[in-house]
């Protein structure tokens, strides 16, 4: 009897999913290994092009990718679900099930675990921020923000002072990094262009004030991206932008910025991110980082105490070398630790050494609507019509699969010539 090498995988987003096909590259179709993945969709979503989804660009079809289809003859198992809890001595995850009739929680053993289970929305402890704000993590948030949106302008529609459809129809988007620029650039575009015909006597008061505690907003940028991304929000004429002053709370019709109330009809929170809840239970000490929740690994990914042990993604606490700074809460470092740490298991089984991740900065880009974007690409520094056809391009063929590309291709055509979708679903 041939025995069978359990590798478990945690999370369909970009590190689970890269993980799982360089598995599949790697091994074949060899009869001694059995892949497990647990998610609690069932599919992939490329993060990067939900604010399209939000904002009417795409359909959230363009965007998602069942599991199933992205290397169909080497999944042994799909469990929908969500992983509670490890138990890192036996070796055995335990899944909170999607479609649980019997209120029993699955358990799944593993030989080899590799965590990707992403990251929540950090609220920082911001009073009210939890209960009164839209949050744009999943397929799921990105369709609410859309329906909650045009709603807010039907109802405008029914208002008959400039006050009150002000205040209804202005957006408090909180969080000035790449998600919060992104989405007030083609929110904005929305608001001037589709609802503004579709509801012109309400839509001449619409606004958006994006906030951020910081200094600058793409604070986790350079100067140049700061600079170059505040100009092109200011000029758009519906954007305000408020820095320097952290949220202190929010509610049902506002938010509090230091001493002054913003009223608003809806808050947007994309303000900061923090690993997802996993319990991990052992007889070892493994090193949680309380506020970031992100768990210290070794440099082969691995943690130190239970080597069969990967994690990866926004979860993963490793140093860069370079930076003397934990490695980024990006796609792209999510991907490159997939694939590490995929290998190492390769390795692992085969009694080889591991190797250590060394991660690679291919750069960033920041759609800003409007055909503009902001592009870094290999050290290069790019911005307008280039950036923004670097961005669809880029964005294209790294979508999972040819239907998703020539959808989102044929999508993106269309919003040339013709309108966005601006339809509600609820």
């Amino acid at each position: 009897m041939i025995d069978v090498h359990r590798i478990v995988i945690i999370g369909s987003g970009f590190g689970g999913m890269y993980a799982y096909k360089e598995l599949c590259d790697i091994l074949g179709n060899r009869s001694n290994v059995d892949i497990t993945i647990i998610s609690p969709t069932g599919h992939f979503v490329f993060s990067p092009l939900l604010h399209e989804v939000a904002t009417g660009n795409l359909p959230f079809q363009s965007i998602i990718t069942p599991v199933h289809s992205i290397e169909p003859s080497h999944v042994r198992r799909m469990v929908r679900g969500t992983a509670k809890s490890v138990d890192l001595d036996s070796q055995i995850v335990t899944v909170d099930l999607a479609d649980n009739t019997t209120g029993d929680d699955d358990s799944i053993p593993y030989d080899s675990l590799i965590i990707g289970v992403g990251a929540d929305t950090n609220f920082f402890g911001v009073k009210g921020a939890n209960e009164y704000s839209y949050v744009l993590k999943s397929i799921n948030d990105a369709r609410k923000i859309k329906d909650a949106v045009i709603r807010r302008f039907e109802e405008a529609s029914d208002m008959v002072e400039n006050e009150d459809i002000a205040k209804h129809l202005r957006v408090a988007i909180i969080g000035g990094g790449p998600t919060g620029v992104e989405l007030a650039g083609e929110l904005s575009d929305m608001m001037v262009n589709e609802l503004r015909r579709a509801y012109p006597y309400a839509s001449h008061n619409s606004s958006i004030v994006l906030i951020d505690g910081g200094s600058n907003i793409l604070g986790v940028l350079d100067e140049w991206f700061q600079q170059k991304a505040e100009d092109i929000l200011t000029r758009k004429g519906n954007v305000s932008i408020l820095t320097g002053i952290p949220v202190a709370s929010v509610h049902h019709n506002g938010v509090v910025v230091g001493d002054s109330f913003i009223e608003c009809g809806m808050v947007i929170w994309t303000g900061g991110v923090r690993g997802a809840d996993l319990s991990l239970s052992g007889n070892n000490n493994v090193i949680i980082d309380e506020r970031s929740q992100r768990i210290a690994v070794e440099p082969s990914l691995n943690i130190k105490e239970y080597p069969s042990v990967f994690v990866i993604g926004d979860k993963a606490l490793l140093i860069d070398p370079t930076t003397e700074k934990p490695y980024p809460q990006r796609a792209q470092f999510a991907v490159q630790q997939g694939q590490c740490a995929a290998r190492n298991i390769v390795s692992l089984m085969e009694g080889k050494k591991l190797e250590s991740f060394k991660g690679s900065d291919k750069g960033i880009i920041i759609s800003m609507g409007s055909g503009d974007a902001l592009a870094s690409v290999n050290g290069m520094k790019l911005k307008g019509k280039l950036a923004w056809f670097t961005y669809r391009t880029v964005y294209l063929f790294k979508l999972f699969g040819w239907r998703n590309r020539v959808r989102t291709g044929i999508e993106w055509a269309l919003n040339l010539v013709t309108p966005r979708d601006i339809s509600r679903e609820r």
